[in-house]
């Protein structure tokens, strides 16, 4: 994705008929925020489900174990949520896009540090509560 991107820019930017920062305000508006957001609600919304049987679980259960005994691991993970954020950040920081796109991008990133927190280990895990 990031190199099929990086070229579509570099190639926009040799054609001067087209106009970089509006191709750049587009992949922003039409693919990375809907994304980020879309696995964002997701997050709020995951499941749980175990390693070894693969059964899902809406909610984790109090034993934080599967009916078979095993691990249960989230369906949504940090990296999923962010995997596009960086590059967001990058073409709102490196072309000239609109003072809302800079703005959504910015909110979107705070929001994500409310969820995860600044640091990979803020994060307080649902098992912390369960004992």
């Amino acid at each position: 994705m990031l190199d099929k991107l990086d070229m579509q820019i570099r190639n926009a930017d040799m054609i001067d008929a087209v106009n970089t920062s509006e191709i750049v305000s587009n992949v922003i508006s039409t693919h990375l925020v809907p994304d980020i957001m879309g696995n964002l609600r997701a997050y709020a919304r995951q499941g749980f489900r175990c390693t070894a049987c693969g059964k899902s679980y809406r909610r984790l259960p109090l034993t934080k174990n599967c009916t078979c005994g095993h691990k249960l691991i989230q369906t949504i993970t940090r990296g999923s949520v962010e995997k596009y954020l960086k590059l967001a950040k990058r073409l709102v920081d490196n072309y000239d896009v609109s003072s809302y796109q800079k703005g959504r991008i910015h909110a979107l990133s705070d929001e994500i540090d409310l969820v995860f927190g600044k640091n990979k280990g803020d994060q307080s895990l649902l098992t912390d509560y369960t004992s």
